[in-house]
This record gives C-alpha cells, sequence and structure tokens, in this order.
C-alpha cells in the first residue's frame, strides 16, 4: 500500500511539473503535438510518459500486479511529425512511428496513450 501510495505522489508530481512546461512561438508545431503528458493504464500497470517542449522526455511505469516494481526512463526526443526518435539516458535509441490525433497518441501502431 506505501508503494501504491509513493507512485501516486510521483505521478502527482509529474502532473504538477507538466503545467509548468512552456512551447516558444517558433517550435515546430509537429514536435509540439506531442509536448505534455500521456497516460496508458491496462489491468498489468500504468505508463506516464511526458514530453518537454525542450526535446527531452521521462517514462515512469508502475506495475499493478506486482506494486514493488516500477521503473523509470529518461533522455532526449526528436519528432518529425510521424517518426518519434528516443535517445536514451544511457545512449540507446529508438525510432518509433507515431500517430497524434486530438488526445491520443498511438506508438508504433499498438500502444495508445491519452493526453493527461
Amino acid at each position: 500500500m506505501k508503494k501504491l501510495k509513493l507512485f501516486l505522489l510521483m505521478f502527482a508530481a509529474a502532473v504538477a511539473s507538466a503545467g509548468f512546461t512552456a512551447c516558444s512561438d517558433d517550435d515546430d508545431e509537429a514536435a509540439a503535438s506531442i509536448v505534455g503528458s500521456w497516460i496508458r493504464q491496462d489491468t498489468y500497470g500504468i505508463d506516464i510518459i511526458t514530453f518537454t517542449a525542450e526535446g527531452t522526455w521521462i517514462e515512469q511505469y508502475q506495475d499493478l500486479e506486482e506494486p514493488e516494481y516500477s521503473d523509470t526512463d529518461s533522455g532526449t526526443y526528436s519528432y518529425d511529425g510521424s517518426v518519434l526518435i528516443l535517445v536514451y539516458s544511457d545512449g540507446d535509441s529508438d525510432a518509433i512511428p507515431v500517430v497524434v490525433s486530438g488526445d491520443t497518441l498511438v506508438l508504433d501502431g499498438e500502444v495508445y496513450y491519452t493526453r493527461m
């Protein structure tokens, strides 16, 4: 139960910090469309990913079946309107096809997030 409370506190902090990110007028419209926090929840866990206007990202995952398991990844990103390139803090990278439609973010054609 304490771990769930800790996760909820982390979640609240992520939501609060997302409110302080700002977009400058010269940002690319495609990049701005993913800026903000996105959430995905299923029976196994809660996944929150936040993209900043400055080109950084952080992803926090909390397992609901095993509350003691959580994971955080972060790094930088670039986005051209259809492909998201995530560069992890350890130097690894992924190129992921992305579709943004309203408040829905779809990664790799099958992972759906909702804007927070």
